[in-house]
């Protein structure tokens, strides 16, 4: 008898044990929290893991809470750079110096390097282009998630929410719009030029969120003019050469042969305090939540523990009971940052970065490139130096600098959404 009073004790117990695992793992509702100063309130608790993290839809469990890329710090939008690369061809070719209709002195192409062809000259340059910021606006809000699950049920339906958690709750749906066809979709609050239609518009950046962003861009070589008096050779866009001395025309007919199309590289993001390179493809950094909508409930009076946070909804307008939450709207959500050793305490609900999102539209940005272009200078063949030195000119040690300059096309960093209205609970007061 006490044999099977001790198994009886023992299966109550693992019963209980397994239960208790359970409802530890019952998905919790996730929330911002715009006017929360302090902290979070009671019965919710700081969801450490996503300071400073954009969130991203997912509905594949194992990515749940699972983050990419390094937090923004306080107020400060990330920066990011590309990395450059091109090979410029020139023909190898003579040029002559005309003075007047007579031929004075001939100038030689750079000399042959190894590797080279005899009718070819390719020059390789490559670095990086400015750091930008992208363009993306953004709101950083205290991110609260929920220490006993219950608060979801006071919810009206169509309202979509955040969960940390292998699946939605009861009643509630994976919404699809913010996971797309990109692998995650964020959620952005309506913007304010939104017509009622554009509610749950879905704006796509054409590839995964996995996947760097990259421009194209056209490029051209320019040089500083030599200085005044001394037989240099200003190469400005290499068309042309002048003799800065006589101002006679030098027609040069080593002109570039081919820039080779190219792209920029991977972008790199930039840390704000060292410039060191810390990561290569995810200038906006992210964490992946479920997002749900809830399909059925019922309406509630009494809607106050749900007072001081934001909940977006799938419908064309905030429910009764709640009111649009103004500021934020058009901008990217991210987690208020975690506060840095000897800095003020973030501020919860500042707005940074960007002008806010026009409906429908994505953030973009360009970049600027300016390289040193490293050619071999034009060398002067004798004996036509000696003529050099009989029109009392001297040729300087170097050519003037030459620089691979451009601006790239438009291109955007921000991340997929799906635009909704953001809303909170009317105050009483």
């Amino acid at each position: 008898m006490q044999i099977f009073a001790g198994l009886i004790s023992l299966i109550l117990c693992v019963t209980l044990f397994y239960s208790g695992q359970a409802s530890s793992a019952e998905p919790r509702m996730v929330a911002f929290a715009p006017f929360s100063n302090d902290a979070c309130p009671s019965g919710w608790r700081e969801l450490d893991q996503a300071k400073g993290y954009v969130i991203v839809g997912t509905d594949d469990p194992a990515n749940v809470g699972r983050k990419f890329g390094a937090p923004i710090e306080d107020r400060s939008a990330p920066l990011h750079d590309h990395n450059f690369h091109t090979a410029l061809q020139f023909d190898r070719a003579t040029t002559t110096f005309l003075e007047g209709d007579a031929q004075a002195v001939r100038i030689m192409a750079a000399p042959l390097r190894a590797g080279d062809s005899a009718s070819k000259y390719v020059h390789t340059i490559a670095g990086h282009s400015s750091t930008e910021d992208g363009g993306v606006p953004y709101a950083q809000y205290r991110i609260c998630e929920e220490i006993e699950p219950w608060r979801e049920r006071l919810l009206p339906a169509d309202t979509v929410q955040w969960f940390n958690g292998a699946t939605c709750p009861e009643n509630w749906q994976i919404y699809k719009p913010a996971i797309g066809d990109s692998r995650g979709r964020t959620i952005v609050p309506l913007p304010e030029d939104a017509s009622r239609n554009d509610a749950a518009l879905e704006v796509s950046t054409g590839r995964d969120v996995h996947k760097a962003h990259d421009h194209s861009i056209d490029v051209s070589l320019t040089s500083r003019s030599p200085e005044k008096g001394l037989a240099s050779l200003d190469l400005v866009g290499f068309s042309s050469l002048t003799y800065s001395n006589t101002f006679h025309p030098i027609h040069h007919a080593a002109n570039i042969d081919t820039i080779d199309p190219f792209m920029t590289g991977s972008s790199r993001r930039r840390d704000v305090e060292t410039g060191r390179g810390i990561d290569r493809i995810y200038p906006v950094p992210f964490m992946y939540l479920a997002p749900c909508r809830k399909i059925a409930g019922t309406k509630q009076i009494d809607l106050s523990p749900l007072a001081g946070f934001g909940f977006f909804t799938a419908g064309l307008y905030c429910e009764d009971g709640f009111q649009e939450i103004p500021d934020g709207r058009g901008r990217y959500l991210v987690g208020l940052p975690p506060a840095r050793p000897g800095q003020p305490e973030p501020l919860n609900g500042a707005l940074f970065g960007g002008d806010p999102l026009k409906s429908g539209k994505l953030p973009l940005h360009r970049h600027s490139v300016s390289l040193p272009a490293k050619i071999p200078e034009i060398t002067v063949a004798a004996p036509w130096t000696i003529l050099f030195k009989m029109a009392g000119l001297r040729r300087k040690e170097f050519s003037e600098p030459v620089n691979l300059v451009g601006t790239t096309e438009e291109s955007s960093v921000g991340l997929p959404y799906v635009q909704l209205r953001f809303c909170s609970v009317k105050s009483t007061n």
